[in-house]
Order: C-alpha cells, then sequence, then structure tokens
C-alpha cells in the first residue's frame, strides 16, 4: 500500500529519460576510471599515491564544466547542454582509447580526462534538472533518490561489463598479460564506453 517506488512515477518522461541516460553515462564515466588508474600503475608504473594525483585533474575540470553549466542552460535550456556535455565527455574517451603501451601521462591521459571531465561537468547539472522536473514536491524525494540510484546501478553494471570486455580482449591478445595486451583491452573498454555515453544523447 506504501511502496518504496511508485512504478507510477516512470509515466514522467523527463524523469525516466535523465535516470535512463545518467545510467548509460555513469557506466562508461565509473570504468573509465577503473581501468585509468590500472593504466597509470601497471604500464606507467605510478605509485598508487601518484595515480591518485593524476586523476586531480578530473575535479578542476568538473567544476568549470559545472560553472558554465548555468549560464549555458539559462541561454540554451535543460536539453542542449547535457547533449554537448555528454558527447564532450565521449570523446574523452575516445581520446583515451588512443591510449600507448609506451605513452606518458601528459600525451596519452591527461587530453583525453581534461575534456571528458568538462563534459560531466556540463551534463551532471542538467540531467539533473531534467530528472526533477515535472515532479510533485510529494515524489521530490523519490525522484532524487531514483536519480541517485540510477548512476550507482549504471556505474556497477558499467563496470562489470567493460572491465569484463577489457580483460577478454587482453586474454586473446595474449595469456600472460603483456603491457601491449592489457593496453589493447583498455582501449577497447574506453571506446565502448564512448558509445554508451553516446545512447544517453540518444535518450536525452
Amino acid at each position: 500500500k506504501a511502496p518504496l517506488i511508485r512504478l507510477g512515477i516512470f509515466r514522467i518522461r523527463s524523469l525516466t529519460a535523465a535516470n535512463l541516460s545518467m545510467l548509460f553515462v555513469i557506466s562508461g564515466l565509473f570504468a573509465m576510471f577503473y581501468l585509468a588508474s590500472l593504466y597509470v600503475q601497471e604500464i606507467l608504473h605510478y605509485k598508487p599515491l601518484g595515480a591518485g594525483f593524476g586523476f586531480v585533474p578530473v575535479t578542476f575540470g568538473i567544476v568549470i564544466g559545472v560553472g558554465l553549466a548555468q549560464p549555458l542552460i539559462s541561454r540554451f535550456g535543460a536539453r542542449i547542454v547535457p547533449i554537448v556535455g555528454i558527447a564532450l565527455a565521449a570523446t574523452g574517451l575516445v581520446l583515451l582509447s588512443g591510449i600507448s603501451a609506451h605513452g606518458s601521462y601528459f600525451t596519452d591521459l591527461f587530453p583525453g580526462l581534461v575534456v571528458m571531465s568538462i563534459g560531466m561537468g556540463l551534463t551532471f547539472v542538467p540531467v539533473t534538472l531534467i530528472a526533477t522536473t515535472n515532479i510533485d514536491a510529494s515524489d521530490a524525494g523519490l525522484a532524487s533518490g531514483l536519480f541517485n540510484t540510477s548512476q550507482q546501478v549504471g556505474g556497477s553494471l558499467g563496470l562489470a561489463v567493460l572491465s569484463s570486455i577489457a580483460a577478454s580482449k587482453t586474454a586473446s591478445v595474449h595469456e600472460g598479460g603483456h603491457p601491449q595486451a592489457l593496453v589493447e583491452g583498455f582501449q577497447l573498454a574506453f571506446l565502448i564506453g564512448a558509445g554508451l555515453m553516446a545512447m544517453g544523447i540518444v535518450v536525452i
């Protein structure tokens, strides 16, 4: 009589679309962090702490994107901005798919991380607005909870699927986990992650 999730709320197209779009986007994002951290440590031989510092620019990129999102939403609307943001984030993953077994942080990772993070900043704000638009005050908590849940589910599924794909590709190239084989697994996963993010554009 008092369900935790009232299924009728999914009839609100803006809420359903925002949740589904974010599920796709985050599925690519979470796997990117995991696989890129492996690349930094296993291929570039960074210590764990150094690898962590290597992702600090992502924070600044997201802050920049969020700051840009506010005025852009006012000017172009809440649908155009996330389309641009997701496209940028997907482009960042495509750039990351160009990593090399003999690469470096600033040539192989940094450009893709910066483009991806600014795109994510441009995505978070408007998609959150879309998810909570047309919602009655009594359903505001439910809508917010669903939006957060879609991100967690997307991240979990994306990490499971893309890491499995990367491992499978690596195994098919070289049984012993040769650096080039590892990188080829990462490259394929980044490309598929970009495709998942692009699905978020279609949904929006």
